[in-house]
């Protein structure tokens, strides 16, 4: 009987390069791809900052794209300044260079779809969710 040894097999540096390289391209392909988003957005102050109910994730919101109808409708309906509206829109993830500081991922609004006045992540979770008065809706299109 003959019994040999493994070699345990490490990595070369080139292959943990080439697999760094890979997972940055996977990257860049999914986040390039708009998703449907639904979370608060706040604008205050020239900035805008979006909270993903789904993850509690938060982001800087890039003004480009179909940022301006956001803007625009957060303007319409928060209840307050700096409070949170409850929105909908297509988007994606783009690593960008802030005004200060190391480039970070924004989130890029590519189609806004709607708001919900009075609702917000906390509600979507349980599933009480307001349905708005005038309206007699939920969700209310503003374009």
């Amino acid at each position: 009987m003959h019994i040999t040894a493994h070699r345990s097999r490490r990595p070369t540096p080139t292959a943990k390069w080439m697999a760094g390289v890979f997972l940055a391209a996977l990257t860049a392909i999914l986040h390039a791809q708009p998703v449907h988003w639904r979370g608060e957005f706040v604008y205050f102050a020239d900035s805008a900052h979006f909270t993903d109910c789904a993850s509690g994730k938060r982001w800087p919101v890039a003004m480009t794209g179909d940022y301006l109808a956001l803007e625009r409708a957060y303007l319409h309906w928060h209840s307050a300044p700096t409070a949170p509206l409850l929105v909908n829109f297509d988007g994606r993830l783009e690593v960008r260079e802030p005004m200060e500081g190391p480039a970070r991922e924004h989130m890029i609004v590519d189609r806004f779809a709607s708001v919900e006045p009075g609702n917000t992540c906390a509600m979507v979770s349980t599933g009480k969710l307001k349905t708005t008065a005038a309206e007699g809706k939920r969700l209310i299109l503003l374009r």
